[in-house]
């Protein structure tokens, strides 16, 4: 009997966490956007006002990392706050892949709307199985309209119960290869989600390819400017999603007492950058409009890892402790499951104080863990990046880094093998398909990445200093891939 008044009184403290002034929560994921790729960031491609000015209504951070480069996993760890290796989303969750987190974890959505918060989805989803990810409403369709998701949401908020707050996650596709190639243009480059006739309520951005500034890690040819401008123009419709989100919010009285956060799931799916621990593939955009009273125009260095994410909207959301109890107590039916402290039962950390301005960070590195993309793509690599160094340990570096070439789709890695490139961007080709299996980088001198320090006499005492972390981070944080590090 006292065990039950127990539950209840945790159940009852649970709910009573949230009532209708509790923040509603936003957090918008793109697929495939890579950090350069807005104008708040520095990008003069992009066309991206809405997004621009989210960022000049909050905070936008400079070292935000997503923890896997790859669309499933990375989504699991962004909705989870474990990394892949932890919760069981090593890679991709359809098709062959299969792959699946693992039935005792509880994610976001779940732990929110156990809280009282009204739970919705809205594009893409993309992990497994999706009733582990249960929202208390969803509407899949029209991610690559991201005008059309805002109409998804409006009609979601029609039913929301008036005394709760929201939480929605809005994943868009865009701007993810899509729709196959446009072989009405030179090149035929992919679509990207473009169509010829324009999204509708879309105000469509046409690029010219021959206007487009090439990134240092992609090679300056008409390959790449063809296909960056149908990437482009994507990304100008999720920023046209964005200013029709606000619009709403705004109309609604709800702006003030939204929090919105603006991310990505990992880098641009070119060679170099997605599937792989270089920044092209890691770093992304992070910036969050605060509430009313919150920080505005602020840019900080301050690191972010997606393992962070849960954690943190649930801080915001008030529940994150009761939160933690729930975790601990379905992972408790698992005896997989250890961890190595009694105060947290996710691999990030809240990083509410540096939302609220009382703290300029939380950590001074974070941990990056990649096993699979696709199942022939299989290289694992952990890494560590702390303020001025990077080091990745490429787990499996007698086999050669199978290229990401999006199934063919990415006409600029296609050009790696037609026109026989020996450098691709900063980077050799040879450099990208067979790695050594230390890698270490002073961004603070090197941000491009391209002088690997790891096999220099200078270096040897912080080598090893960096691969004692990596060992820790493994074995503290249940990775099985740890015994592939044993002598």
């Amino acid at each position: 009997m006292r065990k039950i008044f127990c539950c209840f009184g945790l159940m009852l403290g649970f709910f009573m966490a949230v009532n209708a002034q509790s923040p509603n929560i936003i957090l918008v994921v793109t697929d495939d956007q890579g950090m350069e790729m807005l104008g708040c960031y520095g990008d003069k491609n992009a066309v991206t006002p809405n997004i621009d000015k989210l960022a000049a209504e909050g905070i936008k951070f400079n070292r935000a990392y997503c923890t896997t480069p790859s669309c499933s996993p990375s989504r699991s760890v962004i909705l989870t706050g474990l990394h892949n290796h932890k919760n069981g989303q090593y890679g991709l969750g359809h098709s062959v892949y299969h792959f699946r987190t693992h039935e005792s974890v509880k994610s976001l959505p779940v732990l929110l709307s156990s809280a009282g918060y009204y739970t919705m989805h809205t594009g893409k989803l993309h992990v497994y199985p999706k009733e582990l990810y249960k929202f208390d409403a969803s509407i899949e369709t029209g991610a690559n309209n991201p005008v059309k998701m805002v109409a998804n949401f409006k009609e979601m908020m029609a039913q929301k119960p008036v005394d709760k707050p929201f939480f929605l996650y809005f994943a868009t596709t865009d701007p993810h290869h899509a729709i196959g190639p446009n072989k009405s243009l030179p090149y035929a480059p992919n679509r990207f989600g473009n169509i010829d006739v324009g999204h509708e309520g879309v105000n469509e951005l046409i690029y010219d390819p021959e206007k487009i500034k090439v990134p240092f890690y992609l090679p300056d040819i008409p390959e790449a400017k063809a296909e960056l401008a149908q990437y482009y123009q994507s990304i100008h419709r999720v920023d046209e999603g964005m200013g029709a989100m606000v619009k709403f919010l705004k109309e609604k009285g709800l702006y003030d007492n939204t929090i919105i956060i603006y991310t990505s799931d990992n880098g641009a799916p070119f060679a170099g950058a997605k599937g792989n621990l270089y920044d092209a593939g890691v770093r992304l955009p992070f910036v969050v409009k605060t509430l009313k009273n919150g920080p505005k125009n602020k840019t900080t260095d301050a690191f972010v890892a997606f393992t962070d994410i849960t954690p943190t909207i649930l801080d915001l959301a008030g529940v994150y402790k009761q939160s933690i109890e729930r975790m601990k107590e379905s992972a408790a039916k698992d005896w997989t499951w250890e961890y190595p402290s009694t105060d947290t039962a996710f691999h990030g950390k809240s990083i509410k104080p540096i939302l609220e301005d009382k703290a300029k960070e939380v950590q001074n590195e974070v941990y990056l863990s990649h096993s699979f993309h696709e199942l022939y793509q299989f290289y694992p690599m952990r890494a560590v990046v702390t303020n001025q160094y990077k080091f990745i340990w490429n787990l499996a570096h007698p086999l050669q880094k199978s290229k990401y070439r999006g199934r063919g789709e990415s006409i600029m890695d296609a050009a790696i093998f037609n026109k026989k490139l020996e450098n691709f961007g900063t980077r050799k080709v040879k450099d990208i398909e067979k790695r050594p299996e230390f890698e270490l980088y002073d961004l603070k001198n090197d941000p491009q990445e391209a002088k690997n320090l790891a096999y220099d006499k200078a270096y040897e005492a912080l080598l090893n200093e960096y691969k004692a972390k990596i060992w820790a981070f493994q074995k503290n944080t249940g990775d099985s891939f740890y015994k592939m590090n044993e002598e």
